[in-house]
């Protein structure tokens, strides 16, 4: 009986043996995918571009392209920016300062001015220093249109007591002058009368003083303003003006 079975099988495998020879072909191929697969998916390989298969990709961990020191600058650079786009009631401006202006500029107001400086220091006792420094700084160096237009080169506010011409900037009501000079001369009146004149008790010499004292007065908002005269003023050694 066995010999009768095998007998069949073998002429079975005879006739068919085509279709059994594509059959071992296609396991061995299968076989083979199978090892393959295995070995990629348990060893870790370098993905070459264009090779990787997307299941592969995503097996792959996210590149970070900064640090957190990064992500967190990054973080506070964005808020900065929301702030700045938030309106100019509520937070304070840039302040310019005078190290920003051209040089040239700075030498030329300097020399214009620096005769009628102490000649107002002479006649009202206001350190020269003091005069020339803060119109510098609120005018910037003459280069600021309030200084240009108006020839206000100390923004000074409208009063109840001011009988002149008048402009509004920035939604502030700013005193106009025919003249550089009127403007030089109103700062001073400003200085020594009313309640302001108790200043007159600092010491001539004492710019550090005044300019303190100016920035409390300063009613238009000039920011860091005593710290901008005190530089400028040691910067180009205008207390010797004060020695005179």
């Amino acid at each position: 009986m066995i010999a009768t079975y095998t007998f069949s099988m073998l002429h079975w495998m005879k006739q068919h043996w085509f279709k059994i020879v594509l059959l071992l072909i296609f396991l061995l191929v299968l076989w083979k995918k199978e090892i393959s697969f295995g070995i990629h998916f348990n060893t870790p390989a370098r993905l070459e571009q264009g090779d990787a298969t997307p299941t592969q990709v995503r097996q792959q961990p996210r590149k970070k392209f900064y640090t957190e020191d990064a992500k967190a600058t990054k973080t506070q650079s964005n808020l900065t920016d929301k702030f700045q786009q938030l309106p100019i009631f509520g937070r304070k401006k840039t302040a310019p300062t005078w190290k920003n202006l051209d040089q040239q500029a700075v030498d030329s107001y300097l020399n214009r001015f620096v005769k009628v400086a102490q000649a107002e220091s002479k006649k009202f006792g206001i350190p020269a220093s003091i005069i020339l420094a803060s119109g510098l700084v609120c005018s910037q160096a003459g280069q600021a249109s309030i200084s240009q237009q108006e020839n206000n080169h100390f923004r000074l506010l409208c009063s109840e007591d001011w009988q002149g011409e008048t402009k509004w900037y920035d939604g502030k009501c700013l005193r106009q002058y025919d003249k550089a000079w009127t403007s030089y001369r109103d700062f001073s009146l400003f200085l020594t009368t009313g309640e302001r004149a108790d200043l007159l008790a600092l010491h001539q010499q004492d710019y550090h003083g005044w300019a303190k004292a100016i920035e409390r007065l300063n009613s238009y908002g000039e920011i860091n303003l005593s710290h901008q005269i005190v530089s400028l003023i040691e910067t180009f050694n205008l207390q010797q003006l004060d020695m005179e």
